[in-house]
């Protein structure tokens, strides 16, 4: 009796090709895998921040992103320090002690109290023995409203005196700076709304005083 031979059927040889787009394949099925793993992390991550920031602008008041935005944009095309100044150029033909004049008349006009005044460049110029661009600072101080915010937020002290500085930039033209006092004024929850008021009326009070001495008249 002869034996029946059983034929089994052969599995299909995968081909050179297959064989070389298996790592193509498992590579891209990886690299798949780890955007939508960064995807995940970018968008929980951006959760958190937002939350945490919603958090932390709640202590300040409503007005507080707006200043602080026309910071940044500031910050973006100079630096820190300028983000935080309010400047106005002298106009032209206005001599500097016709802005130093017009500075001591509207500083007790505007309850502000001119405590010092410092010509450093006369220093500088004394220390190199070469003449330095202008530059003094006036420090002016607001008694009666310094008096109840230090009271209220001791580390506000740092601001005071106020400072007006005059100083003449590279292009010998002459310009008054001083903080933007807004930016302190909306960047804290221990302030209430009179507070913040008094510290607004110091920033316009300083605002006056730069602008009668940019035009050089006598207020």
């Amino acid at each position: 009796m002869m034996q029946e031979k059983i034929i089994y059927p052969q599995l299909p040889t995968p081909s050179k090709q297959w064989q070389l787009m298996r790592p193509i394949r498992w590579v891209a099925t990886l690299l798949r895998d780890l955007f939508a793993l960064i995807g995940v992390l970018v968008v929980g991550a951006g959760l958190f921040f937002y939350t945490q920031g919603q958090q932390a602008t709640e202590k300040f008041d409503t007005q507080f992103m707006t200043f602080f935005g026309q910071f940044i944009e500031r910050l973006l095309v100079s630096d820190m320090l300028d983000a935080m100044m309010v400047k106005t150029p002298i106009e032209q033909g206005v001599k500097i002690q016709d802005v130093i004049k017009s500075i001591q008349t509207a500083a007790p006009q505007n309850r502000m109290n001119l405590v010092a005044r410092h010509a450093l460049s006369k220093s500088f110029s004394e220390l190199s023995g070469k003449e330095a661009r202008f530059l003094e600072i006036f420090e002016l101080a607001d008694l009666q409203n310094s008096l109840a915010l230090v009271s209220r937020a001791p580390d506000y002290a740092m601001l005071m005196p106020y400072r007006i500085m005059l100083y003449e930039d590279a292009n010998n033209q002459l310009w008054l700076a001083t903080f933007n006092l807004n930016l302190f004024a909306h960047s804290t929850a221990r302030l209430d709304e009179t507070m913040q008021l008094q510290l607004q009326n110091s920033q316009e009070s300083l605002l006056k005083i730069i602008n009668a001495g940019a035009s050089g008249v006598l207020p």
